[in-house]
């Protein structure tokens, strides 16, 4: 009999890391994952290790809809520093399973526009800019909404990058429990 690989062990103990930056072909993966777990069975508990300061809004809301949309219990770990649009998926846990460890740091932090080209036109930079004040409105909503806060007081923190550590995470609501 052959003996298991860790990487079968942690396939089997359902866990997903998101320790970097996401781009397309990692937030294929994980999604790939939640959803073949979904379709075995609704029981499954869908742990997340989260450590990630991503600026991908696509990627990091594609993952927040798959696991806000399943039925399966969701963990999320905290640990290092988690920021940007990571949060999104942070806010994606079942309540009550939303879990940091004591030296975590979360932020909440504007999300940055990227003109092409390095271009500077006029034109350009408005139309940049409308589109990143959609997807902030997008992520201010989705956190006043999961963490049931005011979108005005979420506003006021991503305007301000707030970093939270993990006491104030907990009484925030961004965490339910501080693991030591």
């Amino acid at each position: 009999m052959l003996e298991k690989t860790l990487e079968d062990k942690i396939e089997e103990s359902h866990i997903v890391f998101i320790t970097s930056k996401l781009d397309a072909e990692s937030a294929s993966s994980i999604i790939l994952d939640i959803m073949r777990w979904n379709k075995e069975s609704k029981d499954i508990e869908i742990n997340i290790y989260l450590s990630s300061r991503t600026y991908d809004f696509v990627n990091a809301v594609a993952i927040y809809d798959v696991l806000a949309n399943i039925e399966n219990p969701i963990s999320v770990f905290c640990i290092g520093y988690i920021g940007g649009f990571a949060p999104l998926i942070l806010a994606a846990a079942s309540k009550g399973k939303k879990y940091g460890l004591k030296h975590t740091t979360i932020s909440l932090n504007q999300p940055f526009g990227y003109l092409s080209n390095e271009s500077s036109q006029q034109t350009e930079v408005e139309i940049e800019a409308r589109e990143t004040s959609k997807v902030r409105n997008i992520f201010e909503k989705i956190l006043a909404e999961r963490l049931s806060k005011d979108v005005e007081v979420i506003h006021n923190d991503v305007e301000k990058d707030r970093e939270f550590t993990i006491e104030e995470a907990k009484k925030y609501g961004l965490i339910d429990v501080i693991l030591e």
